[in-house]
């Protein structure tokens, strides 16, 4: 595993707060949530895969979420960036690790990070003119080993004398498209090997 690495990636926490109006009369109703809140940003998906992006790969709205609304009414998004952004501003030390993930380092991240989402969303925004509205909460969170760096490049890893098999998103790459594949393989492996031990025995 130690060959496979993993690759640091930064996350953007954004909250939106609903209008004051709409919270008001929701409170009055005794329906406050995000189903009675008006959200701040109309965004056309619930998540997005980015294309085309150096710095942004996949943003969502992840009050949208089952189970994730909030009983304030917030509207929360999630952004991840890219390997390559991410590496830009996670810097390592010179032994390779990661600086410590202080408070003081991950605001220096937002800034950036906020601009790279803003640029991402900017089409979408035409009612604010392509401007990004300041959300009443925003931090970046270091996932330090979010993705392999160097996966196997096979669905899963076999031990035939042991009768074992391993998957995970080691085997072929990032993503959970990937993962499934993978424990999808190592299953079929573990029925292959179980029917050949009945057969031998």
């Amino acid at each position: 595993m130690a060959a496979v690495g993993s690759t640091p990636i930064l996350a953007l926490l954004m909250a939106y707060q609903p209008l004051e109006a709409t919270m008001t009369a929701a409170a009055e109703k005794g329906t406050l949530g995000a189903a009675a809140a008006t959200q701040v940003l109309h965004l056309p998906f619930d998540a997005a895969a980015v294309v085309n992006s150096e710095e942004i790969s996949w943003i969502c709205v992840d009050s949208n979420k089952p189970g994730r609304s909030r009983a304030d009414g917030c509207q929360t998004v999630v952004a991840l960036a890219t390997p390559e952004f991410s590496s830009t501003l996670v810097r390592r030390n010179p032994d390779g690790t990661l600086p410590p993930q202080t408070p003081e380092l991950l605001a220096q991240m937002v800034p950036p990070m906020f601009a790279a989402v803003q640029k991402v969303l900017q089409p979408l925004l035409r009612d604010r003119q392509g401007r990004l509205q300041e959300p009443a909460f925003v931090q970046v969170h270091r996932w330090g080993s979010a993705f392999p760096a160097n996966p196997f490049g096979s669905p899963c890893l076999t031990a035939e004398s042991a009768q074992l098999a391993a998957c995970g998103d080691f085997c072929l790459g990032a993503g959970v498209e990937n993962a499934v594949l993978s424990g999808k393989a190592a299953a079929e492996a573990m029925i292959r090997m179980l029917a050949e031990k009945s057969d031998s025995s």
